[in-house]
Formats: C-alpha cells, sequence, structure tokens
C-alpha cells in the first residue's frame, strides 16, 4: 500500500481507508431502488446527475450487523463508479510508509497514527471481484 492520503471512514466504530485519487465524492445516503435477484451486498442503485449509479452494502461485504447509513462514498473501481455505504467520513488522512505495516494475520494493510489502526485498501480490494463482474455491469 503506498503512503498519501487517504479518505478515513467509520464503519461500526472501526476504521478504514481509501486513496483520495480513488474517492469521487461523498453524500449523504441516498434512497436506493433494489434489484431483484441480486447479492444482498449490492444495495440497488440510484440516480446521479443522470447516471445510475450502484450502491454496496459495505456493512453487508465486511459482515457486519445491520446498521444506519449515514453517507455514500462514490469510487472508482475497475473503471466504474461504485457507491459504498459508510456510517460517515471520519477525515483525510497522510500516511507515511513508516506508518503503514502489512498484516499477515488480517491479510490487509494497517495504518497506525497516534494511538488509532486503519484498515487501508484499494475499492478492488474491498469489493469482491466476482460483486464487480457480475453484478455491476461495466
Amino acid at each position: 500500500m503506498n503512503p498519501g492520503k487517504y479518505v478515513v471512514f467509520a464503519l461500526d466504530g472501526e476504521r478504514f481507508g481509501l486513496p483520495i485519487e480513488r474517492v469521487e465524492r461523498i453524500l449523504p445516503a441516498q434512497s436506493v431502488t433494489r434489484i431483484p435477484k441480486t447479492s444482498r451486498e449490492l444495495l440497488g442503485v440510484f440516480d446521479l446527475r443522470g447516471s445510475t449509479l450502484p450502491v454496496v452494502d459495505t456493512r453487508a461485504l465486511l459482515e457486519f450487523e445491520e446498521g444506519e447509513r449515514g453517507c455514500f462514498v462514490v469510487v472508482l473501481a475497475d473503471d466504474r463508479r461504485i457507491a459504498l455505504t459508510a456510517d460517515r467520513v471520519d477525515c483525510i488522512a497522510n500516511f507515511e510508509a513508516k506508518e503503514i505495516e502489512f498484516s499477515e494475520e488480517l491479510g490487509t494493510y494497517v495504518g497506525k497514527q497516534a494511538d488509532r489502526l486503519t484498515l487501508l485498501s484499494t475499492p478492488e480490494e474491498m469489493i469482491p471481484q466476482l460483486l464487480l463482474e457480475r453484478a455491476i455491469p461495466a
């Protein structure tokens, strides 16, 4: 994982970071139209200025309990625009190389600042490839 700026969002009390260059915008949670016969991780779609965007339920994706969706984080993943649900966006944090380490136990990168840990990933690492390919057409 590269050092740099990350958009840090909260989900069920945990912190997650995505590279800032992969985050297009942050929106308040919107009304979503469900799509029949899709996986529970695909919450549905919503209209953003004439474009239909899929919404991935990040809580379901990461197997967290259901909860309030405070905002959508619109990301670019495999040349697709996708909204991820989040409780809230906390900040934009700058992680230096010495603050990032790979956790073998978790299989992911962890950013450490002060006494706070942030799981760092890209949208493609967070969203399973099968979901990107089948449920969210290019």
